[in-house]
């Protein structure tokens, strides 16, 4: 979805912690289905932004093993707010690696709260 569907704008990343503020291409085809003339990004979209924000983050393939937690606090309508900012934690033991992540816009107002479980592709 990098690089089409959404792109990276900036990211600042330290040893667990990582800032990555993307831009949703509100032209992409998702939208026209999801919905047409009322586009929202769709939750699975979120997960799948934090899984390859997270694999850029710590240089590796993952997959996703479990979801722990996800709220959707706030719809993201990419015509009303293109841009958004993706705070990741991750904590990594072994082959796991576990993530808290916000998405947040302006304002800091938060779109949502995810908490994620990845381990290592094989």
């Amino acid at each position: 979805m990098l690089n089409n569907f959404y792109s990276i704008k900036s990211k600042q990343i330290e040893k667990t912690t990582a800032k990555y503020n993307i831009s949703f291409n509100r032209e992409h085809s998702i939208y026209a289905a999801h919905f047409p003339n009322n586009p929202i990004t769709p939750g699975v979209c979120l997960i799948q932004v934090c899984k390859e924000l997270t694999e850029n983050m710590v240089e590796n393939s993952l997959f996703l093993q479990t979801i722990k937690n996800v709220k959707f606090l706030n719809i993201i309508n990419p015509s009303e707010t293109p841009d958004v900012r993706v705070s990741l934690s991750v904590t990594k033991h072994e082959s796991e690696h576990k993530v808290n992540a916000v998405i947040l816009g302006e304002n800091e107002n938060v779109f949502a709260k995810l908490s994620l479980i990845f381990n290592l592709k094989l």
